[in-house]
């Protein structure tokens, strides 16, 4: 193996949740928006790789990035940027080496740039994507240095995430919403920009998703497995059963005895976003009640102790 690089890319991420002028925050608040005052959290540019040698060559290549898998929009099944990275690092090599993608926390980012009018939803765009990230990393894996970790490990425990607790008024206002005449031929989409507007379809589905979370997930709860792979005492890759804002990858790397630790999300189930508990007054679609993920307000801390406890000893 070789040692996990640490690499800076730029251009292909941003921040998806943004403190408007009215003080509030919205997930993707649409392109060119004047009332945009500034991004809400924080980026990871890092690229990490891990390079696997067999037989004097790459035999598999691990990459460690932060970014929403959803780029081309959609009900169709795609590799996205990923299978664009992955044909763009063996069309380098010459061979069909097989590249895996381990997403880092993206909760809270994707690939918007809000700042520019240019269409960003598209089989294109992943290719553009995709296409970026296997250029770096395929430039890179010569300058790896060797790794050759003395123990392998792993930890596992389970932790119990409760969900969120539903109040009578929050089910009222959400029947209130439905009550509204709604014509579904004018206004509203079901798209990111659509969903910012939180108006038409959007109000309504969110509507929906919050009675039905109040009487099949308010008050439960539900088990994750949380695993950490250790490579010697240089590496660990550890998971994370949702879809995590940035900060909570930040500040389990923070608390980790390894140089290199790898957060992994949607890794061993899916309870939801994962948002910090201070988001959840000031807005944002990933901080509404859906029926199935939506854990409560307090799992950052949970998840952030219980990964650190993975990765002691």
């Amino acid at each position: 193996m070789t040692l996990p690089s640490v690499l800076r890319t730029f251009g292909r991420w941003a921040w998806r949740r943004y403190w408007m002028k009215n003080g509030k925050v919205l997930t993707n608040p649409g392109k060119l928006n004047p009332n945009v005052e500034r991004p809400e959290g924080t980026v990871n540019p890092d690229i990490g790789i891990l390079s696997v040698y067999q037989d004097n060559r790459i035999s598999a290549i691990i990459a460690h990035l932060s970014n929403h898998t959803d780029t081309i929009g959609g009900n169709f099944v795609s590799a996205d940027w990923p299978g664009r990275m992955e044909r763009k690092i063996q069309m380098a090599l010459s061979y069909d080496v097989p590249v895996y993608t381990l997403v880092d926390c993206q909760g809270n980012i994707n690939h918007f740039d809000i700042a520019s009018s240019d269409g960003q939803a598209s089989y294109a765009e992943a290719v553009r994507i995709g296409y970026g990230y296997g250029e770096i990393i395929a430039a890179n894996l010569g300058k790896l240095a060797p790794f050759k970790p003395e123990s392998l490990g792993a930890a596992l425990r389970t932790v119990t995430i409760p969900f969120r607790d539903i109040t009578d008024a929050e089910v009222k206002a959400a029947e209130e919403v439905l009550d509204k005449p709604f014509d579904p031929g004018k206004g509203g989409d079901m798209t990111s920009e659509g969903l910012a507007t939180g108006d038409g379809p959007v109000a309504r589905f969110f509507a929906e998703q919050m009675i039905a979370y109040k009487g099949n997930c308010s008050g439960k709860k539900r088990d994750f497995e949380m695993v950490s792979l250790k490579f010697g005492k240089e590496l660990t890759i550890t998971s994370l059963p949702g879809e995590a804002f940035m900060e909570i990858g930040e500040a389990i790397r923070g608390g980790s005895p390894y140089p290199t630790t790898w957060p992994v999300v949607l890794a061993l189930g899916e309870c939801g976003y994962i948002p910090l508990e201070e988001c959840f007054d000031r807005g944002g679609y990933e901080v509404l009640p859906v029926e199935g993920g939506a854990p409560r307000q307090d799992t950052d801390k949970l998840l952030i102790n219980e990964s650190l406890e993975n990765l002691k000893g």
